[in-house]
Formats: C-alpha cells, structure tokens, sequence
C-alpha cells in the first residue's frame, strides 16, 4: 500500500484500522459501513473518516468528538437509485435538509 502510494484505505472495523495503521499507513481511511457507537468511540486515535448516514448518529458521533476533544472527518452515506439502505434520501427535499442539518453540527 505505501510502496504503491495508496492514497486511501476503505475499512469496515476497528481491528483493521489497528492493522493498516500499524503497517504504517498514513494516509485516508474511510470506514465503508454504518459503525457503532461504541466502535466510533474506540476509533478515534486512528484517524478514520466515519460514515453517517444519519442525524442521530452524527449527533452521537459529535458527542463523542467533545468528550474526547477530537475532530471527527465524517463523509455521507447517500441513497439513491432506490435502494434506500443507510443512508440520506437525497431524492427529496428532507434527505438534502438533514444533509445539511448534519453538516451544521459542531
């Protein structure tokens, strides 16, 4: 991965967080599905972009951003094509408002 200057890592859990970044890997990782409370909160000191795919969990994720004193990088996940799954229905008007609303939280 370094030698080949992989910019970026999707992972799904916290051991393969721990094993990339124990090789040495310091670039993006993005976790690629939904994580749990509890999982996000152990992550932090690995510097993984989590998704969201909801407001109520980004409120939780920021909560845990302030009780640790860290910056979380978030990316969304998106429904669309009509598989309606994790995600914000960006096909309405209330998908893109809680976008929005998740975007607006400090």
């Amino acid at each position: 991965m370094i030698e080949n200057n992989v910019q970026c890592i999707g992972v799904t859990n916290n051991q393969e967080l721990k094993e990339v970044r124990d090789l040495g890997f310091k670039g993006r990782l993005m976790r690629v599905r939904n994580a749990t409370e509890q999982e996000m909160a152990q992550a932090t000191n690995y510097n993984v972009e989590e998704l969201i795919g909801d407001l109520d969990m980004a409120k939780r994720l920021d909560a845990i951003a302030k009780q640790q004193n860290k910056v979380i990088p978030i990316h969304l996940a998106l429904n669309s094509g009509g598989m309606s799954r994790n995600g914000l229905e960006v096909d309405n008007k209330s998908g893109l408002e809680k976008a929005k609303q998740i975007f607006s939280i400090s």
